[in-house]
């Protein structure tokens, strides 16, 4: 769920992600589920009336992104970079969907890398249709890693969507950027992409 931060500044400087000083500025924050490592429990937020935020407990999650110092099992988690810099320095609202659609592609891309693990152990105990299987994977893993390329395509359009000329602020650094990922594998390259400047993050 993505919230704009202006209707729920003051509720949102409660929450134990967010600092007190924090200045909107057109953000918005993502209401992922969060574990607080001081009590060792979930916890989510969810809107509420007067421009609050109410907290639920949570049991546990199953899949999906989540808040944590760290990643909380080194064997199933990983902590996504491009993640943090996104919740941290750029939650726009129009950074939402983009990230819940590359949330999805790599949790179909993990999803299929243990259906993998266990094609792999029928094939090792003989199973007759283990090879047809791994077949149809690979083909699956191919349309997953397009959509993972896709996801990132266009998240790539809308960060350069935020940076600006040094000297006017008003003008875009980077201008006609791919459209999708097809645009870059087939026009070689970046397409009509062009940098035209050294750049300021407008935040």
């Amino acid at each position: 769920m993505v919230v704009e931060l202006g209707q729920h500044i003051e509720g949102a400087r409660n929450l134990p992600y967010v600092k007190d000083d924090l200045d909107s500025k057109g953000r918005s924050i993502f209401l992922l589920p969060f574990f607080d490592a001081k009590s060792d429990e979930w916890f989510a937020f969810f809107p509420s009336g007067k421009n609050r935020f109410q907290r639920v407990a949570l049991v546990d999650i199953e899949r999906g992104a989540y808040l944590a110092p760290a990643a909380l099992d080194e064997a199933r988690d990983f902590c996504l970079p491009l993640h943090d810099l996104v919740f941290q320095r750029m939650s726009f609202a129009k950074m939402g969907n983009p990230m819940m659609g590359l949330e999805d592609a790599i949790e179909n891309a993990s999803s299929l890398l243990e259906f993998y693990r266990i094609v792999s152990d029928l094939y090792a105990d003989g199973h007759p249709g283990a090879s047809q299987l791994a077949q149809s994977l690979v083909g699956q893993l191919f349309v997953v890693s397009r959509s993972l390329f896709e996801s990132l395509q266009v998240i790539s359009r809308v960060v350069s969507s935020y940076f600006r000329h040094v000297n006017d602020t008003s003008k875009p650094l980077m201008k006609k950027l791919p459209t999708s990922f097809a645009d870059v594998a087939l026009r070689n390259g970046v397409g009509d992409a062009q940098l035209l400047s050294h750049s300021t993050f407008s935040n």
